[in-house]
């Protein structure tokens, strides 16, 4: 087993302890059982001090893959934002072939109150977007069969960035993948272990972009059927170039009626 490989095997286990650790965490706030939520934050606090650990001290890894940073690359997250927005109506496609991966993720997503779809393969996912009703899609790039450079590919031969967000799923030692699918159109990206409401925060970015994308889009059809409408009828009584000229002019239309309805 290589370094890299190794280095992947070591943190997912990790990258599981922390997000159910959180996601108990949040369930037992909600139900009321306060008496248990410090065992789980030093669950994870404990897993996260683990992989602080383990990538300073360079265990089982190539020196060359070693974050470059000299800060501590894994820091404990702070929980939810003091104020955080309801979710933005939508539906989120998980594309993980680790089955925990996406178990716990689109478990908290879930819970967070976005519909939430999942995909064990690239293959899978094309054909879950192909289906249509996903406004977004959460795209690990480590897969066995197609990776999630190859899915980003092929998702972005058929659909724009703002008409299918895509947020790439990249561990601190895949920073050349993050730029490799960046450049293949990728809106964004998050990093294992998640912080869950980084991930939450970078949907609603996502979501709120394309969603004013479309409408200015859209907005900018019926402008120009409007125009077109308004030519049609002026071209009845004045020329080509007169109806452009009124309909360039921000008050033309105003002054246009005002004319026609002046006395001779």
């Amino acid at each position: 087993m290589t370094g890299g490989n190794l280095r992947h095997e070591l943190r997912t286990p990790l990258n599981h302890i922390i997000n159910y650790a959180e996601l108990l965490d949040e369930e037992a706030d909600a139900a009321g059982h306060d008496g248990y939520r410090p065992d789980f934050k030093r669950i994870r606090d404990a897993a996260w001090k683990l992989l602080e650990l383990m990538e300073q001290s360079g265990f089982a890894l190539p020196e060359a893959d070693l974050p470059a940073s000299d800060e501590p690359p894994f820091p404990a997250s702070n929980g939810p934002p003091v104020a955080v927005r309801p979710p933005t109506p939508a539906t989120l496609l998980v594309v993980d072939d680790n089955p925990d991966n996406r178990a716990v993720l689109s478990r908290r997503l879930s819970t967070h109150g976005y519909g939430v779809l999942t995909a064990s393969s690239g293959t899978e996912a094309l054909g879950m977007v192909a289906q249509g009703g996903v406004d977004l899609v959460l795209l690990d790039v480590i897969m066995p069969d197609m990776d999630g450079l190859e899915v980003l590919r092929r998702l972005r031969g058929e659909y724009a960035m703002a008409d299918l967000p895509v947020i790439m799923a990249t561990s601190l030692a895949q920073s050349h993948h993050t730029v490799t699918a960046l450049r293949l159109g990728a809106n964004d990206y998050v990093t294992k272990p998640f912080d869950f409401w980084v991930v939450v925060a970078r949907v609603e970015t996502q979501l709120t972009l394309s969603r004013a994308l479309k409408q200015a889009a859209s907005l900018a059809e019926q402008l120009e059927a409007r125009n077109a409408f308004i030519r049609a009828a002026f071209n009845r009584y004045v020329s080509t170039e007169v109806a452009g000229q009124i309909l360039e002019t921000p008050d033309g239309l105003r002054r246009a009626a005002k004319r026609r309805s002046s006395p001779c």
